[in-house]
């Protein structure tokens, strides 16, 4: 999880059965994230001397990288059952409401090499 804008709050937390969870309860049986200020690990990357490529949402990054299109592949050969699946999946992962609005994905590499696939625009 994370931000452009970042202040106070909780930093870390747990999610099951996509409600939230007392971190340190029921270990292995809960999903653990964090909440990242993404502005302040960029300024930190830069001075270290590296490339820093986005935050971007996780649903951009995830749609530039083909899942749409790997989506329709997979739904060509499935049931309807499996289609219904496949569209509910994909809707999770990369809309806006969902996962892909909520997670941000960034990248960090030596500044020698170009952008990662995802970041594009």
């Amino acid at each position: 999880y994370g931000a452009t804008t970042f202040g106070p709050r909780d930093t870390l937390q747990a999610v099951a059965r996509h409600r939230t969870h007392p971190v340190l309860q029921d270990p292995g049986d809960a999903d653990v994230c964090a909440h990242v200020d993404f502005a302040m690990v960029a300024r930190a990357v830069r001075q270290a001397g590296a490339s820093v490529w986005g935050p971007t949402t996780q649903g951009q990054f995830l749609t530039q990288l083909g899942i749409r299109e790997r989506a329709y592949v997979l739904s060509r050969v499935a049931s309807p059952e499996q289609r219904d699946e496949i569209a509910a999946a994909q809707d999770r992962l990369v809309g806006p409401s969902a996962m892909g609005g909520l997670f941000k994905v960034i990248a960090i590499a030596d500044p020698e090499l170009s952008e990662p696939p995802g970041f594009a625009g």
